[in-house]
């Protein structure tokens, strides 16, 4: 990965964590989900369980959205 990428992908998530996440505990960052491909946002629930969901900086859903990832494997 170059360094922009790295910058770019940084940034992505802080936003999340300290934006995109209002009114949640704002504890996740992003990654590609392993069975499909596609790019996530893994969040630790206050229970302590991280749970993927779609990312809206990838469209998949609207910003600001929380909807649980859901891949055909």
């Amino acid at each position: 990965m170059k360094r922009r990428e790295w910058k770019q992908l940084d940034r992505s998530r802080w936003y999340h964590r300290h934006i995109g996440s209002a009114g949640s505990s704002g504890r996740g960052y992003l990654k590609t989900c392993r069975s499909c491909g596609e790019r996530i946002y893994l969040k630790a629930g206050l229970d302590g369980e991280w749970r993927p969901y779609e990312s809206w900086l990838y469209g998949t859903v609207e910003e600001g959205e929380w909807k649980l990832h859901d891949c055909e494997r």
